[in-house]
């Protein structure tokens, strides 16, 4: 009987492979392509590495899924040659296609982004996007049940933007599907949201499609097609037939159940009966056959999952243990015997729990003299299989979060998680958002949060200071936000926003609010508009920075410098006038003083009145020119100066001045000596300008530098400047004055030192302005002064001008 059955068996199954070609022969006559012509274009199409069952690679590295096999049989009735370029992510796809790397990408999701990189065929297929749910997730029946729930998505796919209408859902991403599958059927998170032929094909691969089932209508669907680059309108147009040729016939069919699986299969028990029974004679053997073929598969099967639970355990993150109802060890994985250290031979199943207790009571750090009672007071716990949840940390500073809770047979199963490092990332977020909470009070600027779809408001404590809200008693909302914006400014911050999220920008504006207590504040306030991968508006996000204090002290600031410009314009002006009408008398006595000493009418009766003349005419002259420095700092600083720029011969310049102070220079036996260098300078300035600033400065090292002494006068340029430099071998400079000597009225200090021995910037009987009218014609210039000195090395006078007014020599 039994040699009798092994052919019969092989005439069954080869009936059936006949029958299946018999099936599939009318695809491959309808998939002819529409050119046999060897001149065949050929085309390249980006395929991405992992993305099953669309996208995958086998083990000789060549393309695979549904995508390859449907690219194929298009391409084949397009008369078309296929070229594939591996790429790892969909931007590098994108990327190639506009780069023209890559000439299509087949089965991409139809959004209106990506009609902005190329031009899509009809659709291939049209996906379901569902909510995934475990089987036995008895407590979760409606998608309302989800709200507060940990949602699992993958990186880029659709359901990134879905998660988002779950109100209050947790999403927690994935970097596939697989990973996301794992974590559904082990508990980690409690839904996913994922294209449904693509994780029920995951699914069915892992032996695991009776653990998950889907929860309500789809989410979306979602239209995929073949991304032709932009230009290519022939190409375009060839595949968009050929998709239209392609989609519905049997190829289309076989390749679709290939990959997806089919929900009805051609050979169920009733057709197989019927099959059976066309085979009267071998009815019985083949009956036997049948049924130890469905064992062995089921068992195959088992085996299968078996092997599928044990590896994604072992692959868990969190340590499990699974106890019976008699606590005793059924299963645990590899992560359990680590993160508790557990020796033989408690590592073995089958120990008792209370053997379990006592080597993890000693690894959490539970002290010797208590452990008995710590192990009992477990024990009776554990008896009453009821849910638990505790955290322990062990002696090395691991902490462990513990779970327990019952399974429908008796018995319970745990999960040990370390949670060291999440403890301390929370530990970290709490002191951020204490300091951010802190630092948000102590600079009155709040955080808010808008989503328009549900009329959500959320905002920071700091948020509510600022409008004067109670934190425990207002909960605020869109419509109280505007409503305390003052009035007059409400439409105006209402078009801003409306503004903002039509042109998807960021905004900034000042407005006033009504303050709780009834007062005015002014608010600084920043948003932006946040939308999703669709271009779909979701949120409004900004800070509002209460700057009432800050604008107050502006207007303050304002007032007193208008108050301060408007009495330096009348010091100037008073200056100005008084310099005039002082100096009208001043040139009378001294043009009386000049008769006198030249004795013009005939000599004076006593000597002594020819000494007082002298007085007077020195006087006088000391007098007119403070008057006159008096008139230019007043002049400068009223802005009445004006200057009249022309080519200067900073040489020439030189020359001219040394001669006027070389009388000056004589008396004072000191030596005044041009750089011959200085010749080649030409500048654009103001030649009196230019004048006073040298006569100024050679006058002040003429008076202070002691007899022998030596003064310099030249011109440097850089590729920033153009300088004219005085250098004197004089008494020089005290540090500690070297900040006050360029102020107007500024003589420096009378420390008994300086009198002594003399200063040429802060002599004690000086007008302090000689140095204020140098730096004041040297910034009408758009530069500066700059002084290097030291109490006793002499002193080195820097005015500096601009390149822009440097020229050629004239």
């Amino acid at each position: 009987m039994a040699g009798s059955a092994v052919p019969r068996r092989i005439f069954g199954f080869s009936w059936l492979v006949l029958a299946a070609t018999l099936a599939f022969l009318p695809s491959s006559f309808a998939l002819s392509p529409k050119s046999n012509s060897a001149e065949q274009r050929e085309i390249t199409v980006a395929f991405l590495r992992d993305w099953p069952p669309q996208y995958a690679i086998d083990d000789k590295s060549k393309p695979t899924g549904f995508a390859r096999d449907a690219m194929d049989a298009i391409a084949r009735i397009a008369g078309y040659r296929v070229r594939y370029h591996i790429v790892d992510s969909y931007e590098e796809a994108f990327k190639d296609i506009r780069e023209g790397r890559a000439d299509v990408i087949p089965n991409v999701g139809i959004i209106p982004e990506r009609r902005q990189i190329g031009i899509f065929t009809v659709p291939v297929e049209t996906f379901a996007v569902s909510i995934f749910v475990r089987s036995v997730a008895t407590q979760i029946k409606r998608i309302d049940d989800l709200r507060g729930r940990r949602i699992g998505v993958v990186h880029l796919n659709a359901g990134v933007s879905l998660v988002s209408t779950i109100e209050s859902a947790v999403p927690v991403v994935h970097q596939d599907a697989r990973s996301a599958l794992s974590d559904l059927v082990s508990g980690q998170i409690d839904a996913v949201i994922f294209p449904e032929p693509v994780f029920m094909s995951l699914a069915r691969k892992l032996n695991l499609e009776d653990k998950i089932e889907t929860l309500g209508q789809p989410l979306r669907e979602v239209k995929r097609g073949i991304l032709v680059r932009k230009g290519e309108a022939a190409l375009w147009r060839t595949l968009d037939q050929s998709v239209q040729d392609f989609v519905g016939t049997p190829t289309y069919d076989r390749i679709y159940a290939a990959w997806y699986g089919e929900s009805d299969p051609f050979w169920t028990v009733p057709r197989v009966a019927w099959a059976m029974g066309a085979f009267v004679v071998f009815g019985l053997l083949a009956s036997f056959g049948w049924q130890y073929h469905l064992v062995a598969r089921l068992n195959g099967r088992l085996t299968q999952q078996a092997t599928v639970l044990h590896t994604v355990l072992d692959n868990m993150d969190q340590g499990i243990s699974l106890f019976d109802e008699n606590l005793e060890s059924v299963a645990f994985n590899d992560r359990f015997l680590q993160l508790l250290e557990v020796p033989p031979p408690e590592n073995q199943v089958g120990v008792s729990l209370e053997c379990f207790i006592r080597v993890i009571a000693g690894r959490l750090g539970i002290d010797s003299d208590k452990r008995d009672e710590y192990v009992q007071k477990y024990l009776v716990a554990a008896k009453k299989f009821e849910p638990i949840h505790f955290v322990r940390q062990k002696p090395d500073g691991t902490t462990i979060d513990i779970r327990r809770n019952p399974t429908p047979g008796g018995g319970f199963v745990t999960t040990y998680t370390d949670i060291t490092e999440r403890m301390r990332v929370e530990n970290a977020l709490r002191i951020s958002e204490q300091q951010l909470s802190e630092a948000q009070r102590i600079g009155r600027i709040g955080h808010w949060r808008y989503l328009p779809h549900n009329h959500q408001f959320e905002c920071s404590d700091a948020f509510y200071q600022i409008y004067g809200w109670n934190f425990g008693k207002f909960k605020p909302s869109y419509a109280a936000i505007t409503e305390a914006v003052h009035p007059e400014d409400r439409e105006r911050m209402k078009a801003v926003r409306k503004d903002a999220g039509r042109r998807k920008t960021s905004y900034t504006a000042e407005f006033r609010i009504i303050h709780f207590d009834g007062s005015v504040r002014v608010i600084r306030g920043e948003g932006r508009p946040e939308f999703d991968e669709s271009g779909r508006l979701i949120s409004f996000f900004g800070v509002n920075q209460d700057i009432t204090e800050q604008k107050r002290t502006e207007e303050e600031l304002l007032r007193e410098r208008t108050r301060a410009e408007l009495a330096n314009r009348a010091k100037s002006e008073f200056l100005a006038n008084m310099s005039h009408e002082i100096r009208t008398p001043l040139n009378a006595i001294i043009g009386f003083a000049d008769i006198m000493e030249q004795r013009v009418f005939g000599t004076i009766g006593n000597d002594r009145y020819a000494e007082y003349v002298t007085d007077i005419h020195a006087s006088a002259r000391h007098l007119l020119e403070l008057v006159n420095d008096i008139l230019d700092i007043s002049t400068i600083e009223a802005g009445e100066l004006s200057l009249s720029p022309v080519a200067l011969d900073l040489g020439t310049i030189f020359q001219e001045c040394t001669r006027l102070v070389s009388e000056q220079a004589r008396i004072a036996e000191v030596m005044v000596s041009t750089n011959t260098a200085s010749d080649m300078v030409t500048v654009y300035a103001d030649r009196r300008a230019i004048r006073q600033i040298l006569l100024n400065l050679l006058s002040n090292a003429i008076k202070f530098t002691p007899p022998g002494g030596n003064i310099t006068i030249g011109a440097e340029f850089t590729d920033e400047t153009i300088s004219i430099i005085v250098r004197d071998t004089g008494v020089g400079i005290p540090e500690e004055e070297l900040p006050k000597i360029t102020q107007p009225f500024e003589t420096g200090s009378n420390n008994p030192h300086t009198l002594k021995k003399g200063n040429p910037y802060i002599r004690p009987e000086g007008t302090g302005l000689g140095l204020a009218i140098v730096r004041s014609l040297a910034k009408l210039h758009g530069g500066d002064l700059d002084i290097e000195s030291s109490a006793g090395e002499g002193t080195c006078v820097r005015v500096w001008f601009p390149r822009s007014r440097r020229a050629a020599a004239a």
